[in-house]
């Protein structure tokens, strides 16, 4: 009878929406939910309830939680993506609003604003396009530490590292989103951007014996400039004027001295078909050489293991979404800064990435009695 109960309850459980609305997840106008919501939240799930007493035995429900902690770039927070290359843009879009006055920002400063408020390739609910809701998970456990700008190989506050030194401990599950910017630097040094993408990887196998880790490779950003677009191509008009992609994304609205500081990628900006082959032969190497990341972070440093030394660090506990390294992109698919995914290109990305990793689960019922060999899991 106790079993019956339990499995009753299980099937209630599972009978639950797992994937929340941008509406649901960050409050009816779009805000953040607090807190103190999020805490509630949380311990209403971590609780382990115990049903029906009967002759010494009991049963207990517990939840097991998917814990999603994602360390990236502005792909990862939807940078933009309320934008898209060739068409109007908004009269109240914010970065643009002051790169055309004059006094641009960093991107940055709109990060909270994007992951709030628009779709973004892991953890936005709305209309099941993040990773998050592909694997028919909530919002309440996913923590977007992404910072534009942020590089694999720096040591500010805005990069991997320490993105990674703010994460939660309790993650089960990891997305690491990083390269793009390290690439598009002109001091870039391909061995540098590999051993600080294996540094990272092996801190968070070592966090968590059971944690899971989904790598992205760099995407094909060389690509994006010598096939889909060209610096004449409109980036976006607004008010009756045009405006280009080398106006916008190569930094030519800034004066000459301060161009390549105003460029997304400036080592790529203005390169010839010939310079952007070998960046691309460049590119190809640095996602080679993380295809082989993934079957060697076994061999994790001994002294990031736990005092207790459980670390299992496998190789299948590292997985590398290697089909984006190959995706074919078209102008639909980019934002208004000729660039940045738009709202087609983060659906794009977020369906490849999902393909990856179908078996990644959300918060699972576990149903267990004091009676031998009576645990269920649901």
């Amino acid at each position: 009878m106790k079993s019956i109960f339990a499995l009753i309850l299980s099937a209630v459980y599972l009978l639950l929406p797992a994937c929340e609305s941008d509406e649901h997840a960050h409050g009816e106008r779009g805000e953040p939910i607090s807190s103190e919501h999020e805490h509630e939240h949380e311990h209403e799930h971590e609780h382990e309830h115990e049903h029906g007493r009967e002759g010494g035995s009991e049963v207990a429900v517990g939840f097991a939680d998917f814990r999603l902690t994602v360390l990236g770039n502005s792909v990862a927070v939807g940078f933009l993506s309320d934008t898209q290359m060739g068409q109007e843009l908004s009269a109240d879009n914010e970065f643009f609003n002051a790169m055309l006055s004059g006094k641009p920002q960093h991107p940055s400063t709109f990060d909270d604003y994007y992951k709030h408020h628009f779709k973004n390739v892991f953890s936005s609910g709305q209309h099941c396009v993040s990773l998050a809701c592909r694997i028919e998970h909530n919002n309440f456990h996913v923590h977007n530490l992404a910072v534009s700008g942020a590089r694999a190989s720096g040591t500010r506050p805005v990069d991997i590292a320490a993105q990674l030194e703010r994460a939660d401990l309790r993650t089960t599950h990891y997305v690491l989103e990083a390269g793009t910017n390290d690439f598009c630097d002109l001091d870039f040094d391909q061995d540098t951007l590999i051993a600080s993408l294996r540094q990272v990887s092996e801190k968070i196998l070592a966090r968590n014996a059971q944690a899971q880790l989904l790598i992205v490779p760099v995407l094909p950003v060389v690509s994006v400039f010598r096939d889909v677009t060209s610096p004449e191509d409109t980036a976006f008009t607004r008010d009756g004027k045009t405006y280009t992609c080398a106006q916008i994304r190569d930094g030519g609205l800034a004066p000459p001295e301060y161009r390549q500081l105003a460029s997304f990628c400036p080592r790529i900006s203005g390169a010839d078909t010939a310079q952007l082959d070998v960046m691309q032969a460049e590119l190809d190497a640095v996602n080679a050489a993380l295809g082989a990341l993934t079957s060697t972070t076994t061999h994790v440093d001994a002294s990031l293991a736990p005092e207790d030394g459980s670390l299992a660090a496998n190789a299948h506990r590292v997985t590398l979404a290697a089909s984006l390294a190959k995706q074919v992109f078209e102008p639909q698919h980019l934002a208004a800064d000729c660039f940045h995914p738009s709202r087609a290109g983060i659906e794009v990305i977020s369906a490849q990435i999902f393909a990856h990793v179908p078996d990644w689960k959300p918060h699972r019922v576990v149903v267990t009695d004091s009676r031998p060999q009576s645990r269920l899991t649901h």
